[in-house]
């Protein structure tokens, strides 16, 4: 979960500018899951740029032209740490709107 949080936030602080907003919610959804959501006014993507985004090493700008460091591996390494734990990552976003990514735990993973 630890990572899970690191990765969302590094994100969310690397693609929004300064005076941009980062906020952090963790509920429990309707179903009984645990949801973890990091939403941000940062620079955003395209719908169908979010597959790029889950891919290993890739990033969304081309290497001769990127602004953002980075090895491309922070939501594809939160997609497999999910996929784990039978959880799920969704992504809301669009270009100049910023980014919400919410990691869901199910009730059978959250329990101690």
């Amino acid at each position: 979960m630890r990572q899970i949080v690191f990765n969302f936030l590094s994100n969310a602080a690397k693609f929004t500018p300064r005076g941009g907003r980062i906020e952090i919610v963790a509920r429990q959804a309707a179903d009984g899951c645990l949801e973890i959501s990091v939403a941000d006014t940062g620079i955003g993507m395209a719908q169908e740029d979010i597959p790029r985004a889950l891919s290993p090493f890739d990033q969304l700008e081309d290497s001769w032209d990127r602004r953002y460091e980075g090895t491309g591996l922070g939501l594809p390494l939160v997609n497999a740490l999910l996929t784990l734990h039978e959880g799920k990552l969704e992504i809301a976003s669009a270009p100049g709107l910023g980014t919400t990514v919410t990691a869901r735990f199910p009730t059978h993973r959250t329990l101690g």
